[in-house]
C-alpha cells in the first residue's frame, strides 16, 4: 500500500492494558501491509519507552516502525486530587503542543490516526486527514465529534454499532465506519487442548470489580469442576492473593489456579491450549455493558475456544457470537448453567476467521483514504 501514517496518541507504552496492545497490534498490521508508520506518545510514565526492541518484546511483534516519546510537562499523573480535571487539562495542552510540533516538521503523511479527542480536534483544525478510533463514549467526546465530524478530512471508526448509535441518530454518514477489534491470526492456533477454562485480563476495569468471585463460585458448583481446571490470569500480586483467599475461605474447587499477569508469549500459549474462554464484566460501567469489543474474545475464537460471556448488549453485538453461551451478571444459578452446558463442546474449526483478522481490519482502514 506504501502509505505514510502518523499515529498520535495520549496512551503510554509499554503498558499492561488492552488498549495499548490494540494500538501496537494495529500498527504492526499496517507495517505488514507495507505502510510506513510513525508513533508519537507522551512521556508521562516512568515505565514509558520508545525503544523499538522493548516494544517488540512486550507485545510479541517483529515489525519495525518509528516510535518517539514527546515531552509531557503537564500535571496529569502527579497529583491525586482533581484527577479528572487535571487529566483533561493535560490532555488538551499536550495534544495542542504535540500536533503543532509534528505538523511543523512538514512530514508527508497520507493521513493521521488517533484515539485522542484533542489530537483529532487539533489535526482537523489544521486541515489534516485524520481517522479517529472511537472506543468509548463521554460528554466531551460527543461534543467534539458532533462539532467536527462533518469536516471533509474527518473519518471516525466506531468499535460497534451501539457506540455509533450513541453519537448519532442518523447513522448513515459516509465518513463513519463500524470496525470491531481484531486478532492476529498468526499468533493463535487450534492446537492440542487440555481440559482448561481460562479468564485472562485485569481483575478490575474502570475501578469496578469484574465479577470474578461469582465465576469462581459458579465453576466450583458446575460439572466442569470435576475434570477441568479454571485458570485466572492477570492482576497484581495483591489482587491474586485476595482472590486466592476468597477461594480458600469459601472452600471452592481445588481445580482453580490464580496467577499474576504473564508476558504476551506465555499468555498466548495458555489461550491456545485452553478449551473454554470467559468474558465477564460489570454493568456499572456503560462502556463494558454497551460498547466494548474485547480483544480477548477474538483471541479465544481464533484459538478455537468455546466462550461463555456476561449477557450484555456489547457481547451480543460481537461478530460470530452465535455460539456464545450467555449468563446473567453475578447470577450464580445462571453461571452454573452456562458452565454445565459448555462442557466438552468442540468449536467448529472450519469457520472463516478472516473477517475478524487484523489484516482485514487494516485493509478496511486503508480503503478510507486510498
Amino acid at each position: 500500500m506504501n502509505k505514510n501514517i502518523c499515529y498520535i496518541t495520549y496512551q503510554t507504552f509499554p503498558a499492561a492494558t488492552a488498549n495499548s496492545l490494540q494500538t501496537i497490534k494495529n500498527i504492526d498490521s499496517f507495517v505488514k501491509n507495507q505502510c510506513n508508520v510513525d508513533l508519537f506518545f507522551p512521556d508521562r510514565s516512568k515505565e514509558s519507552s520508545d525503544d523499538i526492541e522493548t516494544i517488540q518484546n512486550t507485545y510479541n511483534i517483529s515489525s519495525k516502525f518509528n516510535i518517539k516519546k514527546l515531552p509531557h510537562k503537564y500535571p496529569f499523573g502527579k497529583y491525586k486530587r482533581f484527577k479528572k480535571l487535571i487529566f483533561h487539562y493535560s490532555h488538551f495542552m499536550w495534544a495542542k503542543t504535540a500536533t503543532k510540533n509534528i505538523i511543523n516538521k512538514n512530514e508527508n503523511y497520507d493521513f493521521f490516526i488517533t484515539r485522542s479527542d484533542w489530537v483529532y480536534y487539533f489535526l482537523l483544525k489544521n486541515s489534516k486527514k485524520v481517522i479517529f478510533e472511537c472506543h468509548q463514549s463521554s460528554k466531551l467526546r460527543k461534543l467534539i465529534i458532533r462539532k467536527n465530524h462533518k469536516k471533509k478530512n474527518s473519518f471516525i471508526i466506531f468499535l460497534n454499532q451501539n457506540l455509533l448509535e450513541s453519537f448519532f441518530k442518523n447513522t448513515n454518514y459516509s465518513r463513519t465506519k463500524v470496525l470491531h477489534n481484531a486478532v492476529d491470526l498468526d499468533e493463535f492456533k487450534v492446537t492440542d487442548k487440555k481440559n482448561q477454562v481460562i479468564f485472562i485480563g485485569n481483575f478490575n476495569r474502570f475501578d469496578e470489580d469484574r465479577g470474578l468471585q461469582s465465576i469462581l463460585k459458579g465453576f466450583s458448583l458446575s460439572v466442569l469442576a470435576k475434570d477441568y481446571c479454571l485458570k485466572i490470569i492477570g492482576g497484581s500480586s495483591f489482587e491474586v492473593n485476595d482472590l486466592k483467599n476468597f477461594v480458600n475461605k469459601n472452600s471452592l474447587s481445588s481445580n482453580i489456579e490464580i496467577i499474576q499477569r504473564q508476558n504476551r508469549r506465555d499468555a498466548i500459549k495458555e489461550i491456545n491450549s485452553s478449551m473454554v474462554g470467559i468474558l465477564t464484566n460489570t454493568s456499572n460501567n456503560s462502556h463494558s455493558k454497551l460498547y466494548t469489543s474485547p480483544l480477548k474474545y477474538f483471541e479465544y475464537i481464533a484459538a478455537g475456544l468455546s466462550v461463555i460471556a456476561t449477557d450484555f448488549p456489547s457481547h451480543r453485538s460481537l461478530p460470530l457470537n452465535e455460539d456464545i453461551i450467555y449468563f446473567k451478571e453475578n447470577d450464580l444459578e445462571d453461571i452454573v448453567f452456562a458452565f454445565n452446558n459448555i462442557g466438552d463442546i468442540v468449536k467448529n474449526n472450519n469457520v472463516d476467521l478472516y473477517s475478524i483478522s487484523l489484516d482485514f481490519r487494516t485493509k478496511s482502514i486503508l480503503q478510507i483514504y486510498k
